[in-house]
């Protein structure tokens, strides 16, 4: 069985309207949303963020999990279009680009290989890999 589609449609104000989310889901993703809308434009600069997760941003994130130290990795790929997935860190992560960016793309692929540990070691070898080198 396949599941219904779900017409996306625009409100007035430009922003997508997603009827098929439960309220509290969707007064969540809106306020996570326009969190992540704003620390962008502040950080034009940053294409990632790292952020403590919002109860019920996504679907099945309980206050236990926001207790437990759930956080977020956006990925921002132009103004107004963000990818978000989820992870669990040991300790709050550093306020980095290439940390976040790290974070966001071992999430992913952990998430797609069914595996989901990401040493310390992995995350700290792929964010010197992609931190921005000065010249000689």
């Amino acid at each position: 069985m396949t599941a219904p589609r779900t017409r996306l449609r625009i409100r007035p104000d430009g922003r997508a309207e997603t009827p098929r989310l439960k309220p509290e889901v969707a007064q969540a993703t809106e306020k996570a949303s326009d969190g992540d809308a704003a620390w962008f434009a502040a950080h034009p600069d940053r294409s990632h963020r790292l952020r403590p997760a919002i109860i019920n941003e996504l679907p099945g994130i309980s206050a236990a999990d926001v207790a437990a130290g759930t956080w977020i990795a956006i990925r921002q790929l132009m103004p107004g279009f963000r990818i978000r997935t989820v992870f669990t860190p040991p300790s709050p992560p550093p306020d980095d680009e290439s940390i976040a960016h790290a974070l966001f793309d071992l999430a992913i692929e952990a998430q797609r290989s069914g595996n989901p540990h990401v040493p310390i070691g992995d995350i700290l070898a792929r964010a010197d890999a992609m931190a921005p080198r000065g010249r000689a």
